[in-house]
């Protein structure tokens, strides 16, 4: 068992490893020698404007706190408890990247996110925290002033450990703290932390950022070995009366029951990378990079098997569990961290979601740059602001690109594609592997279907 476990551990560290090689060839990251330490570059690698924060190291950001942009535009920054900089960088064309300079001064501030007490404050959010519990127990969009957290089912960001299999024991964190932990103008975020059960530590950071329309939670529990039966849950209950509730998966989108084959698994869901519960007015969309397991309306994971599932806008992130004694690791000791974003919006837009699930797995890239670089341009653009594009790769022929495309809505999608600027391409249909085959300009893309385009320059 010992010898499977070290087996099957180097795979994913190898392909780590193996990652950020190519990363940094793709990047043409500078050797030391050429190395600034006062400018980076960002990269957008979606096919829509990007406006997010980043995060310089304390080497990428040596110089100062005082960060500008293109044309010398002073961008909003904050030095965090972390020893990072944090930097807010707007509207970044798709497929471009734009410059940062970091030099001795003050950070810039503008309009500034509020932290007071246990509540957290910025333009488009507020929230607070229950101290003696250490969940979320409210939040509310400012545009429509509405509470999305069902109080009567405790908050979100919920640590619940289960020993054994029965979901009735579950128990959450005790002797609570909680904390600020950055309180800046452009980064405001509370730290809870507790004795939390089957770990040695716990620690959650609920963080809101100013300019930006999300919650980010981010969960550290470190493990215990324990090898009898256990599940580790973090239970995020929304309250959106008549919302329907639906995840991504496949490039597609499924509502439980309605969408699913008959017999299929109740008991628990596996997401691409998002869930949003929405009903004709508004909703909320809850993103996760690395949890794409989910429970809906309670803890099931290892109850009798679910034949039907009621309506719920409550969904539990299983993160953990021991149950499955087969050739897996007996025991999952050590540190784990689980990010969590959480986006209220008015109805639903499939667009937006897929987006805002792409964000969350894709973040803005920051590269240390060596000498000063010119933007890089958008290398292409689509006409309509429905479809995403999900990869662009080189294929072995000069000069030739191979375009994966997405329609994540439910209504056929016509497009056009614009390459670097109006640069006479040719277009032509492909499959997965860059067989080409016929010519196109525009061209349609069925509901929630995709395709692929060979992009040649001539």
């Amino acid at each position: 068992m010992k010898q499977q476990w070290e087996t099957k551990r180097e795979f994913a560290l190898n392909a780590d490893m193996q990652s950020r090689e190519e990363l940094e060839k793709g990047l043409h990251a500078p050797s030391k020698k050429e190395l600034s330490h006062k400018a980076s570059q960002v990269y957008n690698t979606n096919s829509w404007p990007r406006t997010d924060v980043v995060f310089l190291s304390p080497e990428e950001s040596l110089e100062g706190d005082r960060v500008t942009g293109p044309s010398g535009k002073p961008l909003q920054s904050q030095r965090l408890s972390t020893g990072e900089l944090a930097v807010l960088v707007d509207n970044i064309p798709p497929f471009s990247s734009e410059e940062l300079v970091v030099t001795p001064g003050n950070a810039d501030k503008r309009d500034s996110a509020k932290i007071t007490g246990n509540a957290l404050d910025n333009d488009f959010l507020s929230l607070s925290i229950n101290p003696q519990t250490g969940v979320t127990a409210s939040l509310k969009s400012k545009k429509n002033g509405v509470e999305l957290v069902d109080a009567a089912r405790g908050g979100l960001d919920e640590y619940l450990y289960v020993p054994g299999t029965g979901s009735r024991k579950a128990q959450g964190i005790s002797n609570v703290h909680v904390r600020a932990k950055e309180q800046g103008d452009l980064v405001v975020s509370l730290l809870v932390e507790g004795d939390a059960p089957g770990a040695k530590h716990y620690s959650s950071e609920i963080r809101l950022i100013e300019g930006i329309d999300r919650v980010d939670v981010i969960a550290n529990i470190d493990k215990l070995a324990v090898r009898q039966k256990e599940g580790v849950h973090i239970a995020f209950p929304f309250f959106v009366p008549g919302g329907q509730l639906q995840y991504d998966v496949a490039d597609g989108l499924v509502r439980p029951e309605t969408d699913q084959l008959a017999g299929a698994c109740n008991n628990f869901f596996s997401v691409e990378s998002w869930v949003d519960i929405s009903n004709q007015e508004y909703g909320v969309t809850w993103a996760t990079a690395n949890a794409p397991l989910v429970e809906i309306g309670e803890i099931t994971a290892e109850q009798p098997w679910i034949k039907s599932i009621k309506t719920s806008s409550s969904i539990y992130s299983y993160v953990m569990n021991n149950y499955w004694h087969t050739n897996y690791k007996a025991d999952q000791e050590g540190p784990v961290t689980f990010t969590y974003s959480i986006r209220p919006h008015a109805a639903f837009d499939a667009t937006e979601a897929a987006k805002f699930g792409t964000e969350r797995r894709q973040p803005l890239i920051v590269s240390l740059s060596g000498a000063p670089s010119p933007l890089h341009l958008p290398l292409m653009e689509l006409s309509t602001t429905k479809i995403l594009v999900f990869s662009i790769m080189p294929v072995a022929a000069a000069n030739n690109w191979l375009v994966h495309i997405y329609n994540p809505t439910a209504t056929d999608q016509m497009a056009g594609l614009r390459w670097k600027g109006g640069q006479h391409v040719s277009i032509r249909r492909s499959d997965a592997a860059g067989e080409s085959g016929s010519s196109v300009r525009n061209f349609e893309l069925p509901a929630f279907d995709d395709a692929y385009f060979l992009i040649s320059q001539e």
